[in-house]
């Protein structure tokens, strides 16, 4: 995914990932953030490492579940990317994954060979746009959409990109 993404970005990962070998060191010499999931101290310090990065105009990439899926529905958002997004006022790129949980299913410790995933990046928008814009509606009108990575619902898992100033257009990427 990285590698079809034109700027520099950071990933928000749970600290099991950072123990693998080889693997967690790079992601540490990539100043990539570390969360341990439940600890409320690591999950404030991990909210300030991605602000931190924002700040210095590198984009940082999240899944707003916080978890892989079971069963390759996608979950219920946790608060956290809310709350990053308005704390910060960095702009959201939405990100599609399809097909990811047919390649690699969670808990699968290699990946099937020979599948097809597909990668939609969205149209970037900013949280506190889309909040203002639906406290401005009436209270009849239908609701406005959400910009979506997808047409149709992704089911494996929609990272958040934060990024910084520095996007351009949306773009679809496709890898096996």
């Amino acid at each position: 995914l990285i590698s079809h993404l034109p700027w520099e970005m950071k990933w928000l990962s749970k600290k099991s990932i950072f123990k693998i070998p080889l693997l967690g060191w790079l992601m540490r010499m990539a100043g990539d953030v570390e969360l341990i999931r439940g600890d409320r101290q690591s999950i404030l310090t991990a909210m300030r490492g991605c602000g931190d990065r924002l700040g210095r105009n590198v984009s940082v990439m999240l899944f707003p579940e916080g978890t892989r899926s079971r069963d390759g529905a996608l979950q219920e958002a946790r608060d956290g990317t809310a709350v990053l997004a308005l704390r910060t006022g960095a702009p959201i790129i939405p990100i599609g994954i399809a097909g990811s949980y047919g390649v690699w299913p969670r808990g699968q410790k290699i990946p099937h060979p020979g599948g097809h995933v597909t990668i939609r990046i969205g149209t970037p928008f900013r949280l506190e746009d889309e909040l203002r814009r639906g406290h401005q509606r009436e209270a009849e009108e239908a609701p406005e959409e959400m910009p979506a990575a997808a047409e149709e619902p992704v089911h494996e898992g929609a990272p958040f990109a934060f990024a910084a100033e520095h996007f351009e257009h949306p773009a679809e990427c496709e890898g096996a």
